[in-house]
């Protein structure tokens, strides 16, 4: 395949994703619309009628509505004070039927539209994860790579270089000797890093690629400036977007415990500690607001989430509930 044509393909792959994007929102919404209809009052025949084609449109229409209507029967179980600090407003009987829909509507769209996004960036990849599972990959030049909960990767080796395509998440590599020394990269959407004989981690966020390196050194090179390099040494981090690469700063290499199971923090904010261990979490962590500067500190295992949770509430006086078949998590303070 010519550059050409492999560009014209990648062109054409963005615009189908772009596309099945807007489509999935537009459903989303049409399904906001019946909501509030229904929260109105009982619909007519004609409009019950209109309700049921709706559904019949597309399986995406009907998976939309059976999960609304699963949140339904999760949301009338759950206590008051759960689905206060989701929604962030007071409670009032004058706002429940609202209040219920918009619920129903927060957690339609944090699960399945995260769902599908998520699915549209990994479907094709060559390796991915799901939440809450790590992978070790044996690399087809001996080296290692180990993929992060709910992350994705293509690799891509040619003739004349190794490349490891980072779509979504996390990964550590630890690279190998080439018998035919070609160089090895790592390509997101903001840059590539090139290793020179090196240990590290890359993670990506929807602004910047994160490069923490143990041993060797990696270079970066942002997307639309390339030859404004950056060499990031061992016991170093730093962060690229698509203009430029940040100031080399030392790096905490405790982040890349997540390899062997664990996080380890050391007054780390309960805020991003929850930011943290929400990759691995499947669903939803409600955090009060009034215990989100708590300093957090210790080993937690990250595959092993109700003890880590356990771990949290006896540790700093936490009250810690878990709903909807653990897919819920309420932190708060223990009264």
């Amino acid at each position: 395949m010519s550059k050409q044509n492999e560009s014209e393909q990648q062109h054409n792959q963005k615009q189908d994703q772009k596309q099945d994007q807007q489509q999935t929102q537009q459903i989303l919404n049409e399904a906001a619309d019946w909501c509030m209809r229904l929260s109105q009052g009982e619909l007519s025949p004609q409009e019950l009628q209109q309700l049921q084609i709706w559904q019949q449109q597309s399986s995406v229409h009907a998976k939309v509505w059976q999960k609304m209507q699963q949140l339904h029967h999760t949301f009338d179980q759950l206590p008051t004070e759960v689905a206060r600090p989701i929604l962030k407003q007071s409670i009032s009987s004058s706002w429940r039927k609202r209040r219920h829909y918009m619920w129903v509507l927060a957690g339609l769209s944090l699960l399945y539209l995260g769902y599908s996004l998520n699915q549209q960036q990994q479907w094709t990849a060559d390796y991915r994860t799901k939440v809450g599972e790590i992978e070790k990959i044996k690399l087809p030049d001996g080296g290692e790579l180990y993929l992060d909960s709910a992350s994705a990767i293509d690799l891509d080796y040619s003739a004349k270089q190794r490349n490891v395509v980072l779509r979504k998440g996390q990964i550590w590599i630890k690279t190998a000797k080439d018998q035919q020394q070609r160089p090895f990269f790592v390509q997101t959407q903001h840059g590539q890093m090139q290793a020179l004989g090196t240990e590290f981690s890359v993670e990506l966020d929807s602004k910047q690629s994160w490069v923490f390196v143990e041993q060797g050194a990696v270079k970066l090179q942002p997307q639309r400036h390339p030859t404004q390099t950056v060499i990031v040494a061992a016991g170093q981090q730093s962060h690229l977007n698509r203009e430029q690469a940040a100031e080399i700063a030392s790096a905490d290499l405790t982040r890349n415990s997540w390899t062997q199971g664990w996080m380890i923090v050391n007054d780390l904010p309960l805020s991003e500690f929850v930011q943290r261990i929400g990759k691995y979490q499947k669903g939803y962590i409600a955090l009060d607001d009034d215990i989100a500067q708590i300093k957090i500190s210790g080993t937690y295992p990250i595959n092993d989430l109700p003890t880590l949770y356990n771990m949290l509430a006896v540790t700093y006086k936490l009250d810690i509930n878990r709903y909807a078949q653990g897919y819920l998590v309420r932190i708060g303070e223990k009264k």
